[in-house]
C-alpha cells in the first residue's frame, strides 16, 4: 500500500483529547484515500496519546509518534521527518478537512507540477470565509508578493507542499516566536519555490479560540512586533533584494500601525521607555487613527490607555471573558 501514498497528513497534538476523534474522522471521510495520517504527540498530559494509539489500531494509515513537549514547530518537524509521501499537509488537532478538501488540493498537483497548492478555508464559530481570490499560477516573486499583501494568508494549513521544499532551516526559527511562525515558514520555503497554484475551493475548517488555542490567550507587545518584523525582513531581503527595496517603505508604514495599535492594547501597561520608542512611528503610518493622534501627548496617551482598560473591564463583565490568563509576548 505504501507505494500508493501521495500525501502525508501531519497533525501536531498537545492536550487535544476532545478533538482527536473528530479531526481523524474528517480525514477518514475524504474521497481522496492515498494518504498516511501522522499524529505527533507533543508531550500531552491528558488522554491524547491513548486516543491516538486506539486510532492507529483502527486504521493502518494512522501513525503515532511521541515526543517530549517541544512546541508545534518541533512536532511538525517530526512529522516531516517521518513522512513518506511526495507531498505533505498540516492539520491542526482542533480543525478538520472539509468533505472533498484533500481531493481538491491533490488533483491540482498533477504530476508534481506545483511546489505548493493553496486552498481557501472557513473559520468557526464565526463562519468567516477566508477566500483566495488570486486563483492562478504564481512564480516565486508573485507568491512572495501574495504573502506580503494578504492575497495569500500565510498559514500552513489548507495547503499541500512538496516535502522536498522543507529543510532543517524551515523549522529553525527563534523558539520564542509563538505567533506568526507560519508566515516565516512560508517565506523560508519561498526560497525554493518555482510554481505555486491557488484554488478557490474551501477545503479546511479552522477553529478559533478553543481552550488550548495559542492565539486566544496571547497578546503581542510592541517589542514582539519589532523583533518579528526584523526576522521577516531579513528573510525577504535574502529572498528577493529588489522586492524588499521597492516595498520596504510601504511595509514599514503598515508595521508602524500594528505596533501603535499594540501599544494601546488594554493588556499592555503604559511604559515611558516604549512610549518614546513608539511615538516617532506616528509620522510614518498607512492610516492615521485615533491612537496615532493620541501619541502626540504623553498625558493624552495615558488617559486613552486608562479608558481602554476600563472599557475592556466593562465588556469583560458582560461576556465573562477574563484577562487573567493572557500571556504577553515580548
Amino acid at each position: 500500500m505504501m507505494d500508493k501514498i501521495k500525501v502525508s497528513i501531519i497533525v501536531p497534538v498537545f492536550n487535544a483529547g476532545p478533538y482527536l476523534q473528530k479531526v481523524a474522522q474528517s480525514v477518514f471521510d475524504q474521497s481522496f484515500t492515498d494518504y498516511e495520517l501522522i499524529f505527533v504527540n507533543d508531550g500531552s498530559t491528558d488522554n491524547s496519546l491513548s486516543i491516538l494509539n486506539e486510532l492507529a489500531q483502527q486504521d493502518s494509515r494512522v501513525m503515532v509518534f511521541d515526543q517530549e513537549n517541544k512546541g508545534a514547530t518541533a512536532a511538525r518537524k517530526m512529522g516531516w521527518l517521518r513522512a513518506s509521501a511526495e507531498y505533505i499537509t498540516f492539520l491542526d488537532a482542533d480543525d478538520v478537512f472539509l468533505e472533498g478538501g484533500l481531493l481538491a488540493l491533490m488533483q491540482e498537483c498533477g504530476n508534481g507540477d506545483y511546489d505548493i497548492v493553496n486552498g481557501s478555508f472557513i473559520s468557526v464559530p464565526n463562519k468567516r470565509v477566508w477566500q483566495i481570490h488570486t486563483v492562478e499560477e504564481l512564480g516565486k516573486t508573485e507568491y512572495l508578493d501574495a504573502l506580503m499583501t494578504g492575497k495569500n494568508f500565510g498559514v500552513m494549513y489548507a495547503s499541500v507542499y512538496k516535502k522536498a521544499l522543507f529543510q532543517e532551516s524551515s523549522f529553525a526559527f527563534d523558539k520564542t516566536i509563538k505567533v506568526g511562525e507560519d508566515v516565516l515558514m512560508n517565506l523560508e520555503l519561498c526560497k525554493r519555490v518555482d510554481k505555486v497554484k491557488n484554488v478557490k475551493d474551501i477545503v479546511y475548517q479552522y477553529t478559533e479560540d478553543t481552550a488550548g488555542s495559542v492565539t486566544s490567550v496571547i497578546v503581542r507587545h510592541p517589542s514582539y512586533y519589532i523583533r518579528f518584523n526584523k526576522i521577516r525582513d531579513s528573510l525577504i531581503k535574502a529572498l528577493d533584494p529588489v522586492y524588499y527595496t521597492t516595498t520596504k517603505e510601504q511595509q514599514e508604514k503598515k508595521d508602524n500601525n500594528e505596533i501603535i495599535n499594540s501599544f494601546f492594547s488594554p493588556f499592555i501597561e503604559f511604559d515611558k521607555v516604549y512610549y518614546t520608542k513608539v511615538k516617532p512611528l506616528k509620522n510614518k503610518v498607512v492610516k492615521k487613527n485615533i491612537y496615532v493622534y493620541c501619541l502626540s501627548n504623553i498625558w493624552l496617551t495615558k488617559i486613552t490607555k486608562v479608558l481602554l482598560s476600563l472599557l475592556f473591564a466593562v465588556k469583560n463583565g458582560v461576556n465573562g471573558r477574563s484577562s487573567e490568563n493572557r500571556k504577553i509576548l515580548f
